[in-house]
């Protein structure tokens, strides 16, 4: 039976080192049987929404489950970035498992290292490549827990969205290409041979579009994801394979940014700053080495 630990997003840190003390293997996610005691973070009172209608920036509590942030963001008049459905954890365990919602949608946060360190990543635009302080979260190991995030969302009233339907797979990874390439729309997600368009009022859709919310429906369990891969934006054969092999591609053409949104957990294991680091050095050699990196 799986064991679970319940914690505030700022209170991890202690149950880390309760868990260090034990000698007890403890993971943001893990799959059943795995044998490590998985973290189930808190919402809480404290856990709130709140938006900058101006900036187009929601924040939202890393304890907040996507759906619930999804929904509320709705209620408040902003589309959040990804398509809907979205998968049933929080988002500071989204933020580990999916870079692709880090690298793409979040603006700034807040985090805690698993050594106890708070940090605050600036708020001012980063550059669209190089290292950020972001990634400390969705890392493999994560080397923080995303505790609070800024995020960039589409206000309902300066948005529309649409669904086409495509010949196959092949010819929707096609349409994701030319859309990312175009870079006028916010985000587009597509399942099977159906391409879904969120994009600021005033970019014309095709003739075959439909409008629609952005959110997949009649494609069961094609939809779901757990972790996402980074894609070339321009690689259709890539988009095509994953979408052949049952997984959504998704794309942020404002940022250029594309990839596949896989089913299937992994191990996502709680480990101190120093560990994960080492793991993260070694699996960078590991990749050079298999390039034929020098």
């Amino acid at each position: 039976m799986t064991r679970f630990i319940d914690a505030r997003p700022d209170k991890l840190v202690e149950v880390m080192r309760r868990a260090h003390v034990e000698g007890a293997r403890i993971a943001l996610r893990a799959p059943p049987g795995d044998g490590a005691a998985v973290v189930r973070l808190i919402a809480g009172r404290d856990a709130r929404i709140s938006l900058d209608a101006h900036n187009g920036l929601a924040e939202i509590d890393g304890a907040l489950l996507l759906g619930a942030s999804a929904r509320r963001l709705e209620q408040i008049g902003a589309i959040f970035p990804m398509a809907r459905p979205l998968p049933p954890v929080p988002l500071a365990i989204a933020a580990a498992a999916i870079p692709y919602l880090v690298d793409a949608f979040v603006h700034s946060g807040d985090a805690l290292t698993f050594d106890g360190d708070p940090l605050t990543t600036p708020r001012a635009p980063r550059a669209a490549a190089g290292p950020s302080l972001l990634h400390a979260v969705c890392t493999r190991p994560a080397l923080a827990l995303l505790v609070r995030a800024r995020m960039r969302v589409v206000m309902a009233t300066h948005a529309t969205s649409w669904r086409e339907e495509l010949k196959d797979e092949a010819e929707a990874a096609a349409r994701v290409r030319e859309l990312v390439e175009q870079g006028r729309a916010f985000a587009v997600d597509a399942c099977g041979a159906t391409v879904l368009v969120l994009a600021p009022a005033g970019v014309p859709a095709p003739a075959r579009a439909v409008p629609a919310r952005f959110a997949h429906t009649g494609h069961g369990r094609g939809t779901a994801f757990a972790h996402s891969r980074t894609l070339v934006p321009g690689d259709v054969d890539a988009m095509t394979a994953a979408l052949r092999a049952g997984a959504r591609v998704a794309g942020a053409p404002f940022i250029g940014r594309a990839a596949a949104l896989e089913r299937g957990l992994e191990v996502l294991p709680v480990v101190d700053v120093a560990t994960g680091a080492r793991a993260l050095a070694t699996a960078l050699v590991d990749a050079g080495a298999k390039r034929g990196a020098p």
